[in-house]
């Protein structure tokens, strides 16, 4: 190997190992709220979901992340252990280690919900999946696009069609 090679493949190195330190210092951490510990960095509800894992001689529940707890057991019950363990926001590791967020406090929920809506993008596998499902509607849309969907379908579900429907609603209803 030449010495031009040396240093280019040095020079990539450090230019990797520098833009890794850029993205984590300038990223938002959120390691400082409680949760779980994962007894697993790589593995996830991926592996757990595959329909082969069932035949495999492993024990699943020490060898998956937190999100496998999420799935094993009744629903919901992981979920109400972590919020009385932990309170009302709760991070946990999904797939490689990736940090997600169970929010069940009241008051996040209206704040991302109802006041801050679009300050909180879809996840790009979460549009990915509504787009094959049901089209680049407005459970696709993201942002502007989103805005001004909900603007076109609004007038539709104002108080007078709304009232319009109630015996249709009403009779679904009766019969359920």
């Amino acid at each position: 190997m030449s010495i031009f090679t040396s240093y280019v493949l040095l020079g990539a190195l450090i230019s990797a190992i520098l833009y890794r330190l850029y993205v984590r210092l300038k990223r938002i951490s959120i390691a400082h709220i409680p949760g779980p510990e994962s007894p697993s960095f790589i593995l996830g509800i991926a592996f757990f979901l595959h329909p082969l894992v069932n035949h495999l001689p492993i024990h699943i529940s020490t060898q998956t992340g937190n999100l496998a707890q999420l799935v094993q057991g009744q629903a919901a019950e992981t979920e109400f252990k972590w919020q009385a363990q932990y309170g009302g926001i709760v991070r946990f590791k999904a797939l490689f280690g990736e940090d997600r967020l169970l929010i069940s406090d009241a008051k996040a929920l209206q704040y991302i919900y109802q006041t801050s809506g679009y300050h909180f993008l879809k996840q790009p596998e979460r549009r990915e999946i509504s787009r094959l499902t049901s089209g680049r509607g407005i459970v696709w849309a993201d942002g502007d696009m989103h805005k001004r969907q909900r603007k076109i379908m609004l007038p539709g579900f104002s108080g007078p069609e709304a009232r319009y429907y109630q015996p249709v609603f009403s009779a679904c209803a009766a019969r359920v």
